[in-house]
């Protein structure tokens, strides 16, 4: 499913250049401000540190 969910997202990435352009622009602006992508990355690693965590106790 991810695999036809990315393949379908860079489809229309390349079918539509100025969308291209505007994906790009985002990407660059968000690394260029570290504390975003930490930010970022917390929120999207939480779930699976909350249950790593849980299975240390009990």
């Amino acid at each position: 499913m991810m695999r036809f969910l990315f393949g379908a997202l860079l489809g229309l990435l390349v079918a539509v250049p100025t969308l291209l352009d505007l994906v790009l622009g985002i990407a660059i602006l968000a690394l260029a401000q570290p504390p975003l992508v930490v930010a970022v990355g917390g929120v999207l690693a939480w779930p699976r540190l909350t249950r790593t965590v849980r299975g240390w106790t009990l």
